[in-house]
């Protein structure tokens, strides 16, 4: 007896010789061990890109190294662009005397300046309520308005002043030394915690005073012996070009000295001495901090009359250095001298 087709799924295929569904079973499992084969590949892939602890430390160690030798060049690199800095301000300052003299008929700014009658008005020693000639500068630094505030007829730190004399000014400052931040001026300076009486602002350039002693007198700590007028800056001075006998190109008018406020008469002027270094450190600190020193490694930036900067550096001889500071000694210095 003839029966219809079968609905079976079982039903053998003519062609292929087995069932549908055991080929699509077979198929499955074909297909599921290629995937699983896939996955065991990339996993073992996988695994060898993996870093060992080894691996990693090297490269820690490596980027170390890399970074050991660039930092340095990097503080190379900022301290070249502060230097440059550094002696673009003091050739401001040069221009800035030079406008003034045209103003002046030909005078520099005084060194600090005092009433003659003023007991107090003495050639060796300035004091706080006296004015720097820094301020009279102001104008020609593009600080007219700063310079209409101050009140001159009145001490420098009157309280009509302090408004204008705290302002910090960063052509004033060095910038390998600070940010220009006002100073705590305290009712006993060996004592920070005492009473701040006001602020002033910081400058880290100073005038050349004078320099040397007076013949046959040795001794560089007696005050009788010491030169207080054969420099460019000091007491009531108005020295002009023409008084600087040694030649402008000869002679130092500013330099670097770490300590220092700019109007603050206490702070205008350095004295060079012959018993002191520049730079002069001890344990790292600087032992005489209103002296000429400087944060920039090797040397100190001054600035010469005719306007031009040079570096002195710290080995400098101390007689060409006192020679450098006297406007009209009749020695002046070779370029191959400092």
């Amino acid at each position: 007896m003839r029966t219809g087709p079968s609905n079976s799924s079982d039903q053998i295929c003519p062609h292929l010789g087995h069932s549908p569904r055991r080929s699509r079973d077979a198929g499955m499992r074909g297909a599921h061990g290629e995937v699983s084969m896939i996955a065991r590949r990339l996993q073992a892939r996988s695994a060898n890109l993996a870093f060992t602890l080894i691996e990693l430390l090297v490269v820690i160690a490596i980027i170390g190294v890399l970074m050991a030798l660039l930092l340095p060049a990097v503080q190379m690199a900022r301290e070249a662009s502060r230097r440059a800095q550094c002696e673009n301000n003091l050739k401001q300052f040069g221009l800035a005397m030079h406008n003034y003299t045209e103003k002046t008929g030909g005078k520099l700014p005084f060194g600090w300046m005092c009433d003659g009658r003023d007991p107090w008005c003495l050639a060796y020693q300035a004091y706080t309520y006296m004015w720097s000639g820094w301020p009279m500068l102001l104008p020609m630094l593009e600080h007219a308005n700063l310079y209409d505030a101050c009140n001159f007829s009145l001490q420098s730190n009157h309280p009509s002043n302090l408004t204008a004399i705290q302002t910090p000014l960063g052509l004033f400052m060095c910038p390998s030394y600070a940010d220009p931040m006002p100073v705590p001026i305290y009712a006993n300076p060996a004592d920070p915690t005492s009473t701040i009486l006001y602020y002033a602002g910081p400058s880290t350039y100073k005038g050349n005073m004078a320099s040397g002693l007076r013949p046959g007198c040795n001794d560089p700590t007696n005050a009788v012996c010491q030169i207080f007028d054969n420099g460019v800056f000091f007491r009531n001075s108005g020295v002009s070009f023409r008084d600087v006998t040694d030649g402008a190109s000869n002679t130092i008018f500013m330099g670097e000295s770490i300590e220092g406020l700019w109007a603050d008469a206490t702070y205008c002027c350095v004295r060079t001495s012959p018993d002191r270094s520049i730079n002069q450190r001890a344990n790292g600190v600087f032992t005489i901090p209103r002296y000429w020193n400087s944060m920039h490694p090797g040397g100190i930036h001054f600035l010469l009359g005719d306007g031009s900067c040079r570096m002195i550096t710290d080995s400098v001889d101390n007689d060409v250095l006192i020679r450098l500071m006297t406007r009209a000694g009749n020695d002046p210095v070779q370029d191959n001298e400092f």
